[in-house]
């Protein structure tokens, strides 16, 4: 709003700022507020003596609540053939958001503009943007977020098992199995990033046989490995074998 201003030359030069003072300490909700008009000159002092053709303005305020969220990171592309990208780690994994209530309460966490993982084809750290909802703001807007992503090489990797590595699964009830096959060598080809295939050994990688419906005699079954992360079977050799349910 504008106002002007009535009065002696000399107490009118002296005004720097016209200015509206509101207790935010007694305000809980959003509210309208009509508040006199405060002249000051360039010390801060107040200036009496002018008559203001408004001496009233209407304030509307808004109350803004702040909510700490959790960033959720989304990316576009592929890496190139042979990048693995084995971990992100943000330079910090909450922010603190703030608008109104009933906007906040609504969001459970905040996106990451997407991230082009097409470009990334070694360890490095990214400057992240948030894609924040409309009348959303962070509380902190000079803080950088970093995301640092770490990238392995796919390699692979040959890993011998034995006949301790075998577990079965639905054998019938009162029925016992052994290997019916000479041959109790397992090898399996894998793939992936060198830190988890790093984690991967003879001794955590189980092979499963399903004996479900199968009866007393000779059975060929299929040998099926559970999913490991970052880690792909490529191949397995044999890829069957030969049981006796007894």
């Amino acid at each position: 709003d504008k106002i002007t201003l009535k009065g002696a030359s000399s107490q009118v030069s002296k005004i720097k700022k016209a200015k509206v003072v509101v207790d935010a300490s007694t305000i809980t909700n959003d509210t309208n507020l009509n508040l006199p008009v405060q002249l000051e000159d360039e010390n801060g002092e107040l200036v009496e003596g002018v008559e203001l053709s408004q001496g009233f303005i209407n304030v509307s305020l808004s109350i803004n609540s702040t909510k700490e969220v959790p960033i959720k990171l989304k990316t576009t592309g592929s890496p190139a053939e042979g990048i693995n990208i084995s971990k992100y780690t943000f330079s910090q994994e909450h922010v603190s958001i703030v608008g109104a209530k009933e906007t906040l309460d609504d969001i459970n966490y905040i996106d990451t503009k997407p991230v082009d993982l097409t470009q990334i084809n070694e360890t490095t750290n990214v400057n992240i943007d948030l894609d924040l909802p409309e009348g959303i703001f962070l509380s902190d807007t000079d803080k950088k977020i970093i995301l640092n992503i770490k990238v392995d090489k796919i390699e692979n990797k040959e890993i011998s098992l034995s006949d301790s590595n075998i577990e079965v699964e639905n054998l019938g009830e009162n029925l016992s199995w052994k290997l019916a096959d000479e041959n109790k060598n397992i090898s399996l080809n894998l793939e992936g990033g060198t830190s988890d295939l790093d984690k991967v050994n003879g001794e955590n990688i189980k092979i499963k046989l399903n004996l479900e419906n199968l009866e007393k005699g000779i059975h060929t079954v299929d040998i099926t490995v559970d999913e490991m992360e970052g880690v792909k079977v490529k191949s397995i050799k044999p890829k069957s074998l030969k049981i006796e349910i007894y």
